[in-house]
């Protein structure tokens, strides 16, 4: 079986569309478990290269392997040795779906869903009559300089 696995990964390293890193994250740790005549089991090194392996790599193994094993049809099951597998949606660790905001949208104000770090409420707006300091703190007016007399 290892020497099967072996010119499968042979061919998988020929294959045009298969790149030399991407051959090397994705196809080089992997391991032919089981076969079952037609069926075979790849073992991946985590979940997520078992979900990229069927993803991206899926077609590019099954044509491998029905080259090097001779079965016309060859499927494949991607595996993590000692893994259970579990539905997606009878995980409970799955994540929840995210709906996110459109961008530029306008981000709400105050304690319950301030974009900031800081959950204090925002100031009131800037008006005609916050917009000048009380007569006691203005700055005077500086004093013109004296231009001169151009004759």
């Amino acid at each position: 079986m290892d020497a099967l696995w072996a010119r499968a990964l042979d061919e998988l390293a020929r294959d045009p569309e298969i790149s030399r890193a991407s051959f090397a994250t994705w196809l080089k740790g992997t391991r032919l478990l089981e076969r079952d005549g037609a069926r075979f089991t790849v073992g991946a090194q985590h979940s997520f290269a078992r979900e990229k392996l069927e993803r991206t790599y899926g077609g590019a193994v099954a044509r491998a392997l029905a080259a090097v094993s001779g079965e016309s049809a060859p499927r494949v099951t991607f595996v993590v040795p000692g893994a259970t597998r579990v539905a997606a949606s009878r995980d409970e660790r799955a994540l929840p779906f995210v709906v996110r905001k459109p961008p530029f949208a306008p981000a709400p104000n105050g304690p319950s869903g301030h974009a900031g770090h800081n959950d204090s409420p925002s100031p009131p707006p800037l008006t005609a009559e916050r917009s000048r300091a009380p007569a006691t703190e203005r700055i005077p007016d500086p004093q013109p300089t004296p231009q001169p007399d151009a004759r």
